[in-house]
């Protein structure tokens, strides 16, 4: 089901798999990037979502106010019934320092540990799979 979609953001719930997938493109302007995590947000806390990969391979660096609105809103992920998170790092390295920052400010230890980054989509989702076994 889509949630939500603009030339630079798209998500999209797997109602079977419970699991948000986030797909950003480009560099996204920080009202879509706030409306996209809003929306993410709101959905988490309505509805039964356990895991979420944010798919950052086609996007361009994130300012660093984003990346604290995006600290904000991925504590309350986790609060609202998040278990697990993955991003897909982009080869843009500028915007890979951007993410890197994103995890360097996350404070809450199950943040930490269910919070990973990978190369490919593919490795994301072997991961997901593997460590939403043991937490379920």
């Amino acid at each position: 089901m889509k949630l939500f979609k603009t030339e630079h953001a798209e998500i999209v719930y797997n109602s079977r798999k419970k699991q948000i997938v986030q797909k950003w493109r480009g560099f996204v302007p920080s009202d879509t990037f706030k409306k996209a995590l809003e929306i993410t947000s709101e959905f988490i806390e309505n509805n039964d979502v356990i895991s979420l990969i944010s798919d950052t391979s086609e996007q361009r660096a994130v300012s660093p106010a984003d990346v604290i609105t995006a600290t904000q809103y991925l504590e309350s992920y986790y609060k609202n019934g998040l278990l697990t998170m993955a991003f897909v790092l982009p080869e843009d390295v500028f915007t890979q320092m951007s993410l890197k920052k994103f995890e360097q400010t996350q404070t809450q230890p199950q943040t930490k540990s269910n919070l990973s980054f990978f190369r490919s989509s593919e490795a994301a989702k072997k991961w997901m799979k593997n460590i939403e076994s043991k937490i379920i």
